[in-house]
């Protein structure tokens, strides 16, 4: 996710399951967080054969009851220019060439009720309130969000997923407990890998590869969560966007590398319930249970093809590249450093990526930032990149790295099947924030 061109959506991460005790969530009280970023890309084209064009993906403008999300652009520059798509839709677009090179900074505000969010999915996982959220779904969610779900899921899956229902919860009729119950649940058959174990991959998997190894990463394993639940008549989708926390990778293959600073890319499903609005069933990474995401997109496409694979190693067999991705918070420090990047994006990025010496690169020192909801202090920096503090609650961290590859070929599986094209929305242009 993220970046110029047909860069796809892997999974980068891999959350242990927490243990709660005295658990005392209460639903219906909430609060809304407000979170405030910049979002950097910088990228330079090393070597191409010819010229072609690229866009960058970017977080856009969003909304979906819980979680609102808007963007204002601060900076860009180098080979890269604005276009319109639509008659209100932004995107950036970035000329590909020998010796090119282009920058974007974005500012994005995030607000996001996370209590209730986590609180739903936490009273739903831990309690027996099998009818909970039992109202039925406005229609226009249903011709719009319940579509056919995969054949071999119907077959193989939903036997499996019944089962287990049976065998741990003692449900026999999935038609006798609500939707949002069941939504759960499924959720926890899939990406608590009690039927698909979590599996990095070069390339994503057909639904027949998935259900036959019964391996998958974050993609693979949403877009068979979403065949469940469609099955179930319940409303869903797959959001993209990078998650905020502590991390900080680079990574590499043909001739191209990416370095992701707080910025993880992931993909992970969203369901309707009713009377509260979209919810996240993130039980794989916790994406807006418990960190913050920048979203960049959604879909409804399951469908992977090896045509679309082909395209991806066609394409990027055309050039290489590096490039920096990269989200802070904002304060003081920060937007100094973004000044910092305005006036010599090269040098900013070599400075994380050299690419004549890829494996030794020297880091300049963005802030430390420690974060509460609505409280940002800034600490003097002892490390060589931001420690992030972000709403401890109680979930462990594991990294599992998917190869470069996966990410870049799930990106081009949007592009392809003429998903957004990294548009700030259909609804509102962005607009210019000045530092």
């Amino acid at each position: 996710m993220g970046g110029f061109s047909f860069k796809p959506v892997v999974v980068a991460l891999i959350m242990s399951f927490a243990i709660i005790t005295n658990f005392s969530f209460v639903v219906t009280q909430s609060s809304q967080d407000r979170l405030y970023f910049y979002y950097v890309d910088i990228t330079e084209v090393t070597q191409a054969r010819g010229y072609s064009e690229g866009y960058f993906e970017i977080p856009i403008n969003y909304s979906d009851g819980l979680y609102s999300q808007k963007v204002f652009l601060v900076s860009y520059g180098g080979n890269v220019s604005l276009v319109k798509v639509g008659e209100s839709a932004t995107s950036f677009k970035i000329l590909i060439s020998n010796g090119t090179y282009g920058y974007l900074i974005l500012n994005v505000t995030v607000e996001h009720n996370m209590s209730r969010e986590l609180g739903l999915i936490t009273y739903i996982r831990f309690s027996n309130d099998t009818k909970a959220y039992s109202s039925p779904y406005p229609e226009e969610l249903l011709s719009k969000y319940v579509l056919n779900p995969d054949p071999l899921v119907v077959k193989y899956v939903i036997p499996e997923f019944e089962n287990w229902l049976k065998e741990r919860y003692k449900i026999t009729a999935p038609t006798d407990i609500s939707k949002t119950y069941l939504a759960v649940k499924a959720a926890e058959f899939i990406y608590g890998r009690y039927f698909i174990k979590y599996n990095a991959s070069a390339l994503p998997r057909t639904t027949k590869e998935v259900i036959e190894s019964r391996q998958g990463d974050c993609d693979d394993m949403s877009r068979i969560l979403l065949s469940i639940l469609w099955y179930y008549g319940i409303p869903a989708k797959i959001v993209y966007g990078y998650v905020y926390l502590p991390y900080d990778e680079t990574i590499g293959i043909y001739g191209s590398y990416l370095r992701f600073i707080n910025a993880g890319p992931h993909g992970f499903v969203t369901a309707y319930v009713p009377k509260v609005g979209w919810i996240s069933l993130d039980l794989l990474a916790y994406a807006r249970l418990h960190y913050p995401v920048l979203i960049t997109g959604e879909t409804t496409d399951i469908q992977i093809t090896e045509e679309t694979l082909n395209q991806v190693r066609e394409e990027y067999s055309k050039y290489s590249y590096i490039e920096l991705l990269a989200t802070y918070e904002i304060n003081a420090t920060t937007t100094e450093f973004i000044k910092h990047v305005i006036s010599d994006p090269i040098k900013t990025l070599r400075s994380y990526l050299n690419p004549q010496n890829i494996n030794t690169t020297t880091t300049p020192q963005p802030p430390t930032t420690s974060t509460t909801p609505n409280h940002t202090q800034t600490t003097q920096n002892t490390s060589t990149e931001p420690s992030l503090n972000t709403h401890a609650i109680f979930i462990a961290l594991s990294f599992l790295i998917t190869p470069l590859l996966a990410y870049m070929a799930r990106k081009l599986v949007r592009v392809v099947n003429h998903d957004s094209l990294n548009i700030t929305s259909s609804s509102s242009t962005m607009s210019i924030h000045h530092i």
